[in-house]
């Protein structure tokens, strides 16, 4: 991307500790496309592996389609359906609990 002047670093002060990216428009909405439809998901008070996680959603969830789920460290995951009718189900036919802990929903944003 730095080749094909897409993004530029600078550092702040001249400090090489410091650096500054910018990117330019058309590249952010090209990464950012991907995920656009995407939901963050946070299970809250408690830590469970990736495929204890993933088991789990499929269980309570009970979705017609499938999903991917990616692991953002520190709790965090992102999620893609491959329908849109999952999604919303999600987002809309909450609270969802696993193992008596809360599991937070959020659309994703840039």
């Amino acid at each position: 991307m730095i080749a094909k002047k897409l993004v530029r670093i600078e550092h702040e002060h001249g400090n090489r500790l410091l650096p500054k990216v910018f990117l330019e428009t058309k590249a952010f909405e090209d990464t950012c496309t991907p995920w656009k439809d995407a939901l963050v998901i946070k299970l809250l008070g408690k830590t469970l592996g990736y495929n204890t996680l993933k088991d789990r959603l499929k269980k309570v969830w009970k979705l017609q389609g499938g999903f991917e789920i990616m692991d953002n460290d520190d709790g965090f995951y992102m999620v893609k359906f491959d329908q849109a009718a999952n999604r919303e189900k999600v987002i809309s036919d909450g609270p969802w609990m696993i193992f008596d802990h809360c599991l937070a929903v959020s659309h994703w944003s840039p």
